[in-house]
């Protein structure tokens, strides 16, 4: 069933011993770090509960995802979507699988509309919450869910992923992925794929004192950009410069309030090169 999915073999036995024993919850949720494989192992589960490998033609699966224009999953959909719905018998089998993914993206309104449903399950309905935020979804939600917590992959799943997809990484880039596949993909691109290496070559140049290379470096970086300014500080706490995260921090505040972001650089790598 999880044969081409890598990792989580706790979570797997959890769920394999459900489907063998017949103990199915009403609802789950199942979470850990975005994109390590958590939905993979939702769809797998929803496609043995169902019998079909087709979810896309299935009438009694729904996949409930934000809005592309919208911030939150909002109470509609989950009235649309899973209230009117839960009561209709299902049309071929025993169950009616909803997933909600990115479930913490649910406003207080989706959230108290859900509990409902949670409280007085249909016997034939299973909800499958999916959240990279636990801390999000209310307490009375995740006391009415079997909540199945999913480990970061390993270093060695991570590098078994690469080497089955022919992505080359280095070894740095593939710890700040932190085993998560989205992160990974994320960094493998073309385009991407120099950005950080260019931020490495900015420790580069602060561990050799170069400073018109440093200068010359941070041209090319954006300190407005949320994944650049992680990977710069991941690297310099890897390197133990801790103090050096601060400046960059201040850096970025300092270009989030339109200072010059010529002068925020050149001060920048003068107090990173001390």
């Amino acid at each position: 069933m999880f044969e081409n999915i890598l990792g989580h073999s706790g979570p797997k036995k959890i769920i394999a011993q459900s489907l063998h024993t017949g103990a199915i919850s009403h609802a789950y949720t199942f979470y850990g770090k975005e994109g390590i494989g958590k939905l993979k192992i939702a769809l797998e589960f929803s496609k043995k509960l169902l019998n079909n490998e087709n979810l896309n033609n299935c009438v009694d699966f729904k996949l409930i995802t934000k809005l592309e224009d919208k911030q939150n999953i909002l109470v509609e959909q989950i009235r649309d979507e899973i209230i009117s719905d839960v009561y209709i018998a299902p049309a071929l089998g025993e169950y009616k699988v909803y997933i909600i993914d990115d479930a913490d993206k649910m406003n207080s309104a989706a959230q108290n509309t859900l509990l409902k449903t949670l409280e007085e399950p249909p016997q034939s309905v299973i909800i499958i919450l999916i959240t990279s935020n636990i801390d999000a979804l209310l307490p009375t939600i995740l006391s009415r869910t079997s909540n199945i917590f999913f480990e970061n992959l390993s270093m060695s799943e991570m590098k078994e992923y690469c080497k089955t997809n022919n992505i080359e990484i280095d070894s740095t880039m593939l710890e700040f992925a932190d085993g998560s596949i989205k992160e990974l993909l994320n960094m493998a691109g073309e385009d991407v794929l120099k950005k950080y290496t260019t931020i490495q070559s900015v420790i580069c140049g602060m561990n050799t004192k170069d400073k018109l290379k440093l200068i010359e470096l941070f041209q090319e970086i954006d300190l407005k950009d949320r994944s650049t300014v992680e990977y710069l500080e991941f690297l310099l706490l890897k390197e133990g410069k801790y103090a050096k995260i601060q400046l960059i921090e201040d850096a970025k505040k300092a270009l989030l309030a339109n200072a010059s972001e010529d002068m925020q650089k050149c001060k920048l790598v003068i107090e990173l090169m001390k």
